[in-house]
């Protein structure tokens, strides 16, 4: 009886595997290219970081905030993902009085209700542009949508929301 149990188990364990493994390519590209997720530099490579920011070095003055337009206020002053998940998306991000900072947190908690999924691409660069990307990922449950999201944080939340339903739905089945 235990070993016919466990080799139900082992069973599911192996199909849902398979299917995740065959339909990988459906959720994480773009293009042609499979999405890397241990990339720390947001999706680029790091021989194209490289090369801008030598271009940029011959520049005597730069504007971080020209550079990244997706940065609410100052980078130094930005909280960062792991600490608004662990500190604030508990409590629903009450205690943060900075009204950027709270509608960021709302966002990267998922507590925000903007159904916004129109033109993203004919919208100006910024966090509305990026809120509009996780959106539509999310309504069509498309990964590869998130790459398109500038801001790190938001992408990361999109990924794990599209992952959540995806696999949500599965296990409904």
């Amino acid at each position: 009886m235990k070993k016919i149990i466990l080799a139900m188990l082992l069973a599911g364990v192996i199909f849902s595997g398979y299917y995740l493994w065959k339909n990988r390519e459906k959720y994480f590209s773009q293009g042609g290219e499979v999405y890397q997720s241990g990339n720390p530099t947001g999706g680029q490579s790091v021989d194209k970081v490289d090369d801008q920011n030598s271009e940029n070095s011959d520049d005597v003055s730069t504007n971080d905030e020209e550079s990244n337009p997706t940065t609410v206020g100052d980078p130094e002053d930005r909280i960062e993902t792991s600490e608004i998940l662990e500190k604030y998306c508990g409590q629903k991000c009450r205690s943060i009085s900075d009204p950027a900072d709270y509608d960021y947190c709302l966002e990267i908690c998922g507590l925000k209700e903007n159904n916004n999924v129109g033109d993203c691409e004919g919208m100006e660069e910024g966090m509305e542009r990026d809120v509009c990307w996780k959106n539509k990922a999310i309504n069509e449950k498309n990964a590869s949508l998130c790459d398109k999201i500038f801001d790190g944080g938001l992408k990361e939340a999109c990924q794990n929301r599209v992952l959540e339903d995806i696999l949500d739905e599965k296990n409904v089945l």
